[in-house]
């Protein structure tokens, strides 16, 4: 299985953790917390199967989930979960 395939998996993982932080109790003025893919990058060589994939990915989350001192380090922890 390539790295590529493997990403899948954690793709839906994100896909399954946006959707569930959907579900909470929201903020009255901002939008829901979210995971945002903003960069996808497999591969070597167009003849290959990938060893690796990185995946990079912006955080938004809510002041109800930030830690004592302001920080996302909750999140953090939810999102390594």
């Amino acid at each position: 299985m390539s790295a590529v395939d493997k990403a899948a998996y954690l793709l839906e993982a994100i896909r399954r953790l946006n959707d569930e932080w959907m579900l909470r109790p929201g903020h009255h003025h901002l939008s829901p917390a979210s995971a945002v893919v903003t960069g996808f990058h497999g591969g070597e060589w167009i003849v290959s199967v990938p060893a690796r994939c990185r995946i990079e990915v912006h955080f938004e989350f809510l002041p109800e989930q930030a830690d004592a001192a302001g920080w996302g380090s909750c999140v953090e922890r939810e999102v390594e979960e």
